[in-house]
């Protein structure tokens, strides 16, 4: 509807309640009078009484608002705001008439339960008036033929799922009708939520679907347990469905707003979705100069975004991947050019580091440069060995020579007693930021991560590609487990943990129970519509070199204990060992230049973290373990 048309609303709504008063009036005389004009209650009057009716209507509508509201999606507020506006006529009319009585001045010549009755039925006037827009929606959706809109059941009748059902009937614009409602609440079964039934729960899904000739569900999350979520699509894939799910959006300094859409993996993390505290970060990053090593790329990337939202004085951006610069620059530059600026560097290369930190005093870097990739890393172990340690070591020593605030690396799971040799290069890191924090002021602390959902090179983007292709889905192990986040929970983690560091902790994100990477590839090839092991094979290839059955968080030396964020740990520190760093640096400093086999550089590097290949990744009874704490 235009702007021109709805500038006649108020107008419209004045006509209307002339004719409820009317109205009104009229039955008011009849009900007193059975239709006659009799002594005082005559014309005269029945008009004074109209027009002050008619005035204190006006009045008080003004004063509620109820001539400039949306109507078309009246609800429970614009009730309320008529209800309070009839009370507060009958308020006055009834007074004027005890005024007139009294003193003879103004003369109403009704009794009070009949002024009652009259504003009773005012109330149901205005309101039938209001609902006419909302109304002439479900007209237009009886006219155009309901076959022209989606029949959606929704999964959840909650609070969410009303909500779903009320904006699906208020708005034909969302193109759907709910035609029923699934709970597990035995209590709510055969109840109605806005109007729409709730038939059963999850078991009877596919049959309730049939019978209500549902072409679509929206999954309502915020109504559902989220360790039920396996099960939930599961369940919803199987009746052949499209399904989506509605959810709330949180932005910082915005409200939160929710949209329907598509099943995301994120969904799939059987449990809520760690949320940072904004406000928080907000007062470690607004107004800091900033450094990300690693910029371009997963988690660098998404700090870099978040830094920048959170108000930092200055970013500098610093990769060795000039693509990938490229890319973050063009996405950067519209919103925050001037405010960050990219560096084209290895952290090899201590010279480069040095010259990007004298620029100027940078009170935080975040570390995310890394070689990461477990299989290429296991046939290129010299090359994580110079990147991941010497290069890190280069970045500890550069930051501590020019005096940064604070430096927080970014750890994994796969440090934690480990199999392969980027786990093991990544524990070696951890050490040297132990040893090394405090160094000419410098507050070093590391986090660790589970594998992160959707970052480069990661199993949910590779069963995507599978799946596209019509599989088969490559599983190394049936029994294998990983640890899983999201990109922004990740970051959050970072931010929130250099927020609390105080100088050489390690710090862990609570991330509850493993998940089975089996049931991962099932729900992600059941999400594109097809059906495992028939539609799409999934075939089990065997643990790749370096692969362990699961990872942790924590070494069973460790201690873990909680923080101020319900989410967030952190273990307990070691003994610094600055001397036995150095004789461990300068040994395979030493392998490297003469050399020597990555047989040999790989056992020097465990010996440095003092693990054992054999011993670790085979205890069974951590197949399916959480953290522990205490």
């Amino acid at each position: 509807m235009t702007t021109m048309k709805k500038s006649f609303y108020p107008l419209l709504y004045v006509l209307s309640d002339i004719f409820a008063c009317a109205a009104s009036t009229i039955l008011l005389w009849a009900l007193a009078t059975n239709l006659h004009i009799t002594g005082k209650v005559n014309f005269i009057s029945l008009s004074f009484f109209f027009g002050v009716l008619f005035i204190c209507t006006f009045v008080f509508n003004l004063i509620f608002s109820n001539y400039y509201s949306a109507w078309e999606f009246v609800g429970f507020d614009e009730i309320i705001r008529i209800t309070s506006s009839s009370f507060s006529t009958m308020i006055v009319m009834v007074l004027l008439q005890e005024f007139g009585k009294r003193f003879d001045i103004v003369y109403i010549p009704f009794t009070k339960s009949m002024i009652a009755s009259t504003c009773a039925f005012l109330f149901l006037l205005m309101t039938a008036a209001r609902c006419v827009p909302r109304a002439s929606r479900w007209v237009s959706v009886l006219l155009t033929g309901k076959e022209k809109y989606k029949r959606v059941i929704i999964v959840g009748a909650g609070a969410t799922g009303a909500y779903i059902a009320r904006r699906m009937k208020e708005n034909p614009s969302e193109n759907g009708i709910p035609v029923g409602f699934i709970d597990n609440d035995k209590e709510k079964w055969n109840m109605k939520v806005c109007g729409v039934r709730v038939y059963g729960d999850l078991d009877s899904i596919s049959k309730i679907s049939l019978e209500r000739a549902a072409n679509e569900i929206i999954v309502a999350l915020h109504s559902l347990p989220q360790n039920d979520i396996g099960n939930i699509v599961k369940k919803c894939t199987e009746t052949g469905l499209h399904v989506k799910v509605y959810q709330e959006i949180e932005e910082y300094g915005k409200k939160p707003k929710g949209e329907i859409r598509d099943f995301q993996i994120e969904d799939l993390l059987f449990r809520p979705t760690v949320k940072p505290d904004m406000e928080d970060i907000k007062e470690y990053i607004n107004g800091k100069t900033v450094l990300v090593t690693g910029g371009a790329g997963s988690i660098g990337s998404e700090l870099c975004r978040q830094v920048l939202k959170y108000g930092c004085k200055e970013l500098y951006i610093f990769d060795i991947s000039e693509n990938g610069l490229f890319d973050i620059d063009a996405e950067l530059k519209k919103e925050y050019e001037g405010v960050y600026f990219t560096k084209l560097g290895s952290i090899r290369d201590k010279n480069r580091i040095d010259e990007v930190l004298g620029e100027k005093h940078f009170d935080i870097v975040f570390h995310a440069a890394a070689h990461k990739h477990v299989p290429m890393m296991e046939i290129n172990p010299i090359e994580a060995v110079k990147n991941n340690i010497f290069g890190t070591y280069n970045l500890i020593k550069s930051c501590t020579e020019h005096g940064v605030s604070k430096f927080v690396m970014i750890s994994t799971d796969k440090a934690v007693h480990p199999k392969n040799i980027m786990g093991a290069t990544k524990r070696a890191c951890e050490l040297m930021v132990r040893s090394y924090d405090g160094t000419n002021g410098c507050s070093m602390c590391a986090v660790r991560f589970g594998n992160v959902l959707g970052s480069n090179g990661s199993v949910i983007p590779t069963f995507k590609k599978q799946i596209a292709a019509g599989g088969p889905v490559t599983v190394t192990h049936k029994d294998i487990t990983r640890f899983f986040m999201t990109i922004p929970e990740a970051v959050s983690l970072v931010l929130c943990a250099g927020k609390r560091a105080n100088g050489g902790e390690i710090f862990v994100l609570n991330m509850e129970q493993p998940i089975r990477i089996y049931d991962l590839a099932e729900n992600m090839i059941r999400l594109s519509g097809k059906v495992p092991d028939k539609d799409i094979k999934i075939e089990i290839v065997g643990l790749r070199p370096g692969e362990k059955l699961y990872e942790e968080l924590s070494f069973d030396s460790e201690s873990v204990s909680g923080t101020d964020h319900s989410r967030i740990y952190v273990v307990n520190q070691e003994e610094k060992c600055e001397d036995r760093i150095a004789m461990y640096l300068d040994r395979l400093s030493s392998l490297i230049s003469r050399s020597e086999s990555p047989e040999i550089i790989k056992e020097s590097v465990f010996e440095f973290i003092n693990e054992s290949i054999e011993k670790n990744g085979n205890d069974k009874e951590k197949l399916h373990a959480g953290i522990k704490i205490g």
